[in-house]
């Protein structure tokens, strides 16, 4: 299965920074949980415990969980679901957002209320924020 599948960003709640992994959901509390990229599971330090499994993992705010596009632009960087993107070849700003009935990402241009599918949109791209950090970036100006 691809990476997309699994991996996920999201700000932690202990401290508000992102965190990028996989996805874990308790089962009896609901909370959502990231279990970080570059975390090793590592066999237990405890004595006499052998097959035991720990892992570090972060509470999330599920509001801000994010999935990857995918796709990364001209310069390499993965664009992310609610990522804020510049596309000179329009002069324009827009969010990244899944649109769930059509099973695809399109850029929103909030300024000018459309949104984006062509595959040509995400060369030449420059990502400037995300919706959570940046949401200025979207306000539009009367």
């Amino acid at each position: 299965m691809s990476e997309r599948n699994y991996t996920r960003k999201a700000k932690r709640v202990d401290n508000g920074e992102w965190v990028t992994g996989y996805l874990l959901r308790g089962g009896v509390t609901g909370q959502y949980f990231i279990h970080a990229s570059g975390n090793s599971v590592n066999e237990s330090d405890k004595v006499n415990e052998e097959g035991c499994l720990r892992f570090v993992a972060f509470e999330i705010n599920p509001d801000t969980i994010c999935e990857p596009t995918g796709i990364t632009n001209d310069n390499g960087k993965l664009i992310w679901e609610n990522d804020i993107i510049r596309y000179d070849f329009i002069g324009a700003t827009g969010k990244v957002v899944y649109l769930q009935d059509r099973g695809w990402f399109a850029v929103e241009d909030v300024a000018r209320g459309i949104q984006y599918y062509d595959e040509k949109l995400w060369k030449n791209v420059e990502v400037i924020g995300n919706s959570f950090d940046n949401a200025e970036l979207l306000e539009v100006e009367e």
